[in-house]
């Protein structure tokens, strides 16, 4: 569970997104209102901010349904290195579930790092959105 007690503390790990990533993907026919798609942002963000050596909050506060990503994350967005954000584009390409709200916080990303992956984005976002 991504906010158990003995986790609470510590960052989402990188094995946790990718299996994250891979509920997504799976997950096409889900009818949850958007809350997994919140889940997976928040979790990717903590994951991304947190091995761009960033302090994040505790899983119960950042991945919580109350809580707005926006609340945390954005003061990150310009700290969080290349290598995390060639990670997640590299998660999302070709995939066929969109999640709008984890290309909305990696465009914010994006934006405030001068684009690193600026070649890359036509194979990681769909134009037609």
């Amino acid at each position: 569970m991504l906010t158990a007690a003995a986790v609470n503390d510590q960052p989402v790990s990188r094995t946790e997104a990718e299996v994250l990533f891979e509920i997504n993907e799976a997950a096409t026919e889900r009818t949850d209102g958007g809350r997994f798609d919140d889940l997976l942002a928040k979790a990717v963000a903590h994951y991304a901010a947190s091995a761009s050596g960033l302090k994040v909050p505790p899983r119960s506060v950042a991945l919580s349904a109350e809580s707005d990503i926006e609340s945390w994350a954005p003061s990150y967005a310009s700290k969080v290195n290349s290598e995390m954000l060639e990670w997640i584009a590299g998660q999302m390409r070709g995939k066929r579930q969109n999640n709008r709200r984890l290309m909305a916080m990696v465009a914010t990303f994006l934006g405030a790092t001068a684009l690193p992956l600026a070649g890359q984005l036509p194979n990681v976002f769909d134009i037609g959105m």
